[in-house]
């Protein structure tokens, strides 16, 4: 007499197995979620630096000022709201940091993504303005420093975009509560 072995899996360890992977589905998408949210976080602040760098290069190349602005429109600067609206690069030839009649526009950033925010401090909430030599300078003229926070609503990581007093800006990143 043979005994022939049953093959399969019986509904008990069906509902078992699907209850695990349902577990580990529930843990794993706002993770998921979250470092999607962390990766384009880190490219719209990369790309933000990589304007500064390229507008600070602009400035010893043309050997004249050149200013990165807000910018709502794409034609001019604007005077209250975040670098996530956009921004513009142009020739500044009058160190005013507003786009004025015979002042060409170098480059057009459009607004960012909705629950993205890019926020700087006073030296820098609006404008930043390479000298010919590199070096970021003020309205006033004194030097230009500081710091644009970019942040995402609902994710805890920051990525700062450092300028020094030289005008060479670099990334770094913190970890905050809120998003401003």
């Amino acid at each position: 007499m043979s005994l022939s072995k049953q093959k399969g899996w019986s509904l008990l360890e069906t509902l078992a197995v699907v209850a695990v992977l349902s577990l580990l589905l529930v843990l794993a998408v706002p993770s998921q979620q979250r470092w999607q949210h962390e990766q384009k976080l880190l490219s719209q602040a990369q790309e933000f630096l990589h304007t500064l760098q390229w507008a600070r290069s602009q400035a010893l190349v043309l050997r004249t000022r050149v200013t990165v602005c807000t910018s709502a429109d794409g034609q001019s600067c604007t005077r209250s709201g975040g670098w996530q609206q956009g921004w513009l690069v142009f020739e500044d030839g009058n160190a005013n940091a507003s786009v004025d009649a015979g002042e060409r526009i170098l480059q057009r950033v459009g607004a960012r993504p909705a629950g993205l925010v890019g926020s700087g401090n006073s030296l820098v909430s609006r404008y930043v303005s390479y000298q010919s030599e590199g070096r970021g300078q003020t309205l006033s003229g004194a030097f230009q420093a500081g710091t644009i926070r970019w942040c995402w609503v609902g994710v805890r990581t920051h990525r700062l975009v450092v300028l020094n007093a030289l005008g060479q800006a670099r990334l770094d990143q913190e970890q905050q509560n809120t998003c401003p």
